[in-house]
């Protein structure tokens, strides 16, 4: 399953104030002026690029509610080089983003059902929107390293690293598209609160999943 974080988190892992240290701390932009913004997991995690996977388990209580326990990773890393005549600027940052939580969704019709072999239309027909929310934990780790040289001569070098704990909760819509009896896609949106630092951490995630039901 998967899910891609438009703020912050997937869906959520980055290093907004490394890249904020890194990138003014020696002045590159405001005093050169030559230098573009380095790019950042907060700018992946705006373009919807900063994704992870997950795996579940969870229960059908009864026709109208269902939760789910999951864990899920992702990681990556964003390499800037910029060079202008004599001038070189390396921005590099590695994050990773480790969580677990427990969602449930309520549907207002029913959780959809079908027969073993449907058809497209039964499956469309039979198609569910859900209501979602959820609290989740989790562990950020990011690193961000700066180098900004003359001829070869390295003038200003920088190093930071974040390691965060953090806890949220969220809320979202979602629709759940069963393919036979036992498969179905489910599609959802969820905007996260975060207990520490929301400024930098809340923001919206979309997510993906294939579901199998015993």
């Amino acid at each position: 399953m998967h899910r891609a974080s438009v703020l912050s988190g997937a869906g959520t892992g980055r290093a907004c104030r490394t890249c904020a240290v890194l990138a003014s701390a020696a002045g590159l932009e405001i005093v050169f002026g030559v230098f573009d913004r380095p790019y950042s997991p907060i700018d992946r995690k705006t373009d919807l690029g900063l994704t992870t996977w997950y795996a579940g388990v969870g229960r059908e209580e009864n026709t109208h509610l269902v939760w789910t326990y999951y864990v899920g990773a992702g990681a990556g890393k964003d390499i800037n080089h910029q060079r202008f005549f004599n001038q070189t600027l390396e921005v590099d940052f590695r994050y990773g983003y480790y969580y677990t939580g427990i969602t449930a969704e309520y549907y207002p019709w029913e959780v959809p059902a079908v027969p073993a072999a449907p058809s497209w239309e039964q499956r469309f027909r039979t198609s569910r929107p859900f209501l979602l929310a959820g609290f989740e934990s989790a562990y950020v780790s990011a690193e961000g390293e700066g180098d900004y040289t003359v001829s070869g001569v390295n003038a200003y070098h920088d190093e930071q690293k974040i390691r965060d704990w953090l806890f949220s909760c969220l809320f979202g819509l979602g629709w759940a598209l069963p393919l036979d009896d036992h498969w179905s896609i489910n599609l959802s949106g969820d905007y996260k609160f975060h207990f520490y630092r929301p400024e930098e951490y809340n923001g919206w995630n979309v997510t993906t999943a294939l579901r199998y039901r015993f």
